[in-house]
């Protein structure tokens, strides 16, 4: 049995920034992803501004600047959201693969489609038992293996569906956002003339992704197709407080553009506090850090597909846009806290 102070459990960007987070503090953890790389995800590839600066430290840079999103209505009414200060877009692949190799650089062991199979607890640790024969004690546990993830493996219910693509054909220079009341998808530039094409709707709703459809008629797709998934309500899990496992992540509404970098972020926190904070501790900070922008998040989501409120926020936003840059600015996570 081999003996490591701390294991992640899932290798994507919230497990991989963890990672790279506690390189930073001297640690050599254990990352144990279920999946094999490239894992295509369904994802609006969008990195939020307060998610550059950590970028930049570890040597990655995003492909494009996004400085503005654009909102169309379904009658191609629209009105432009200027960014003060700039975005970027890289996507999901490119991102992985850089936090990914940072850490394989400082001689961190990655175990590569390995699924844990069980946890024992014990007076000093966790056992893990691993799909590869590998048994594993641990100290401490980081927890990022997405929505889907419960100790009893049972999956909740589905009430979305998710899409997306990647496209090459046209040119654009801002993230476009067309809003539907029971979806909404996004054009957003990439490298090389390369666009991400995400799509989120009320499960059973297709109607949306054929009006998608329609945008995109002329495009060429690029890689292998559509990446579907199934999501449920979005929201913040009720994990249970268990003595030195931390849950990294959330998921935020995609339509914030927070995803991407709610788990980047998440990561960052769990592996600089994971050594002095204990587990309960630690659910306090995540909901000071995280709390307030998925909970509006999910709020400008709820409007945005309900029949009457999405013509009468398009209304007022060509009168005066300062009402999304107000919900902009609240969806952010404006500072990071530590203690």
């Amino acid at each position: 049995m081999q003996s490591i102070k701390i294991v992640i459990i899932g290798g994507g960007v919230g497990g991989l920034s963890a990672a790279n987070a506690l390189i930073d503090e001297g640690q050599k953890p254990l990352i144990i992803e279920a999946g094999t790389y490239p894992a295509y995800k369904v994802c609006g590839e969008f990195v939020s501004p307060e998610a550059l600066p950590i970028l930049k430290k570890w040597g990655i840079k995003p492909t494009r600047s996004i400085n503005s999103i654009q909102f169309k209505n379904k009658k191609e009414k629209s009105f432009l959201l200027k960014i003060s200060k700039h975005g970027g877009a890289l996507s999901r692949t490119d991102l992985e693969d850089a936090l990914r190799n940072r850490v394989l650089e400082n001689d961190i062991t990655l175990y590569e489609g390995v699924r844990v199979l069980h946890i024992d607890k014990s007076d000093d640790g966790y056992k893990l038992i691993l799909s590869n024969d590998k048994i594993i004690h641990t100290e401490k546990i980081l927890i990022s293996a997405g929505r889907f993830f419960t100790k009893n493996g049972k999956k909740p219910e589905t009430k979305y569906v998710g899409y997306k693509a990647h496209f090459t054909g046209k040119q654009i220079d801002s993230l476009i956002m067309h809003m539907h009341p029971d979806g909404y998808f996004g054009f957003l530039p990439l490298e090389d003339g390369k666009m991400n094409v995400t799509l989120l709707q009320k499960k059973g709703q297709d109607h949306v992704f054929e009006e998608m459809k329609n945008h995109i008629k002329d495009l060429d797709m690029w890689e292998s197709g559509w990446v579907k998934v199934e999501a449920p309500n979005f929201g913040i899990k009720k994990n249970p407080i268990e003595r030195n496992i931390y849950y990294l992540g959330d998921a935020c509404a995609s339509i914030t553009g927070l995803g991407v970098t709610l788990a980047l972020l998440s990561g960052v926190v769990a592996g600089k506090t994971c050594q002095s904070l204990s587990s309960n501790e630690y659910k306090k900070l995540w909901m000071k850090n995280f709390y307030n922008p998925i909970t509006m998040g999910i709020f400008i989501h709820r409007l945005s597909l309900h029949s009457l409120t999405l013509p009468l926020f398009f209304l007022l936003n060509r009168i005066n846009t300062q009402i999304t840059h107000y919900f902009f600015t609240k969806t952010r996570v404006k500072r990071l806290y530590f203690t």
